[in-house]
């Protein structure tokens, strides 16, 4: 973990993973940290707040319809009537209707298709419990019992012993898609004891590198081609190639912003004005678009500049 940048949440649910889970167990930590959301991380940190909480208030316990410990005063009432009292609108005030408006989005998004495995899931620590479910073998004998006492006598709501139980779960799902000595020797039976234990220490490394793989190979097979410039690209291309041209940062009625704003920097660019940030001698706007041809160069000597050229026309008749 030294070869990662850890912010101060991932240090909090590392300590908080190290200190429920199993020492065998331990192995989920640097995977789970790298593939779980910030999300996730502070969920983590509750079971951390229950494995420190002290119930001194027991209260006399029953068992509820489906067979579970539970305090004796509260309603024993099954999954269909827990769904229904999320529906019902018991008063007009904003105070009593905003926690179950909470409460029915929390049950909505917990799951976006709501099958009775999902339901089942959602009510797990009315029915079974935290102990019966697969993610218990991963935790600490103490973390379990007081997972135990906290669902009964914690007075949690039903949206925290979800997310609980949710975020306990990715747990168990990271320890049984992570690879094991077994799996890679049947993957790989032709290598020797050596080799295989080398690969096997660096099984991490050669999921992520895997990983990696298949989503730039993904990434590159979704880039698409060039497309070629469309009607409006040419005429706008074509329209600033005129602007360097003599005459062509006249602003036409029909021109485009761009091309405006680049025609009027192509005339301030050709002014004397010092506002304007021109460097050219003041011309008449005829003279500007419409400049005189260059003349011809010819071979030989110049020509001999006729009397009337130099101002001298006076002077050869006198």
């Amino acid at each position: 973990m030294n070869a990662y940048n850890l912010t101060n949440l991932d240090i909090d649910a590392k300590k908080t993973l190290e200190a429920i889970l199993r020492p065998s167990a331990h192995r989920v930590i640097e995977p789970w940290l790298a593939q779980s959301t910030q999300k996730q991380k502070k969920q983590i940190l509750i079971v951390r707040d229950i494995a420190t909480m002290i119930f001194d208030d027991i209260k006399p316990t029953g068992a509820n319809a489906y067979g579970k410990p539970a305090v004796l005063r509260n309603i024993k009432s099954s999954v269909d009537l827990g769904q229904q009292q999320f529906y019902m609108r018991r008063s007009n005030s904003e105070v009593l209707n905003r926690p179950q408006r909470e409460a029915r989005d929390h049950f909505r998004e917990f799951e976006p298709v709501q099958t009775n495995s999902a339901v089942q899931r959602y009510y797990i620590c009315d029915q079974d419990g935290p102990r019966q479910q697969p993610f218990s073998k991963l935790l600490k004998p103490q973390i379990v019992n007081q997972l135990d006492q906290w669902q009964v006598f914690g007075g949690a709501t039903p949206q925290l012993q979800a997310e609980v139980c949710q975020i306990l779960r990715t747990l168990d799902l990271q320890s049984a898609g992570m690879p094991t000595y077994a799996t890679m020797q049947a993957s790989l039976p032709g290598m020797a004891r050596g080799p295989l234990l080398h690969q096997y220490s660096r099984r991490h490394q050669l999921t992520a590198m895997r990983r990696n793989e298949s989503f730039q190979t993904k990434l590159e097979g979704l880039q698409r081609t060039a497309s070629e410039p469309t009607i409006h690209e040419h005429e706008f291309t074509r329209a600033l190639a005129q602007i360097k041209v003599p005459g062509g940062d006249a602003i036409e009625l029909q021109d485009l912003p761009p091309i405006q704003y680049a025609k009027a920097r192509q005339a301030n660019s050709v002014c004397k004005i010092n506002f304007a940030g021109g460097s050219q001698d003041p011309v008449s706007s005829y003279t500007r678009h419409y400049p005189a041809p260059p003349q011809k160069s010819g071979l030989g000597l110049p020509k001999k500049k006729e009397p009337w050229r130099d101002g001298s026309f006076t002077q050869h008749f006198n």
